[in-house]
């Protein structure tokens, strides 16, 4: 049995990692190494294609798109299209970005409904030893600065 605390820090563990690893993308870019982040994303996402094809996909529409998604990543890569490669690696920095921001403004969202209503399923507002709008603020205040080390880091502005 796991507690709501433990879900809880495992789920702002995995919002924090998504805005690190957009940040570790972001850096990959802006120095230049476009095949090291397509390489990442082809691997990781080869391996968890094939781990949910092992145990969740059952059906003929999630494997294709599953296997056409890895093709579609892998084919700039083996056809050596640098130009491809370039813009490829940021917009898949770029959506990785947009998303941990999305989910946090999501879990901020939700940590401030009440404890009934049906649409707060975040288990990081689901805890009852810290409450969800003190976690659901943290997030989010955590997501504004990983934004602003963005702008700052990687866009060139001076603020």
């Amino acid at each position: 049995m796991t507690s709501s605390f433990k879900k809880a820090l495992i789920s702002y563990a995995g919002y924090t990692g998504a805005s690190l690893a957009a940040i570790g993308l972001f850096y990959l870019v802006t120095r230049g190494y476009y095949h090291l982040t397509i390489y990442l994303f082809i691997y990781l996402f080869l391996g968890l294609c094939v781990l949910a094809l092992v145990l969740w996909i059952r059906n003929t529409y999630g494997v294709i798109w599953g296997i056409s998604l890895v093709v579609l990543l892998a084919l700039p890569v083996y056809f050596r299209t640098d130009m491809v490669l370039v813009h490829l690696s940021i917009l898949l920095a770029s959506v990785l970005f947009s998303q941990s921001i999305v989910g946090a403004i999501q879990v901020c969202r939700q940590s401030l409904m009440t404890r009934g209503n049906p649409g707060r399923k975040a288990a990081l507002v689901q805890t009852k030893f810290v409450p969800a709008v003190v976690l659901g603020m943290v997030l989010f205040g955590q997501t504004l600065y990983v934004g602003y080390y963005f702008v700052r880091n990687f866009l060139g502005f001076p603020f």
